[in-house]
């Protein structure tokens, strides 16, 4: 039986500030980056497990994990592409 649902989200280019997604591509965009808000309009940790609230072990269902994302300024920024790819690890215990 599952009784808890974690999932957390890893950027795969790596992060350039703290919750801050690094973008992809060559040449991309410099000096910005992107950032997740979950469905409170608070920032989304990076690369750390949260829990799926709301999840029943006895009925189990269907789940949304609702977020939006925006840019993020991270320095000086410069054209470019501003695209990136991030992973979805969801965990089952």
């Amino acid at each position: 039986m599952i009784h808890t649902i974690q999932y957390r989200i890893d950027p795969t280019n790596g992060t350039l500030a703290t919750n801050v997604a690094a973008l992809s591509g060559s040449p991309s965009a410099m000096g910005v980056g992107i950032q997740l808000f979950n469905s409170a309009g608070a920032v989304f940790p990076l690369s750390t497990f949260a829990t799926l609230s709301g999840y029943n072990s006895t009925s189990g269902g269907d789940y949304s994990i609702p977020m939006t994302a925006r840019y993020y300024r991270t320095g000086t920024i410069t054209a470019g592409a501003a695209n990136t790819t991030m992973t979805l690890t969801v965990s089952y215990q």
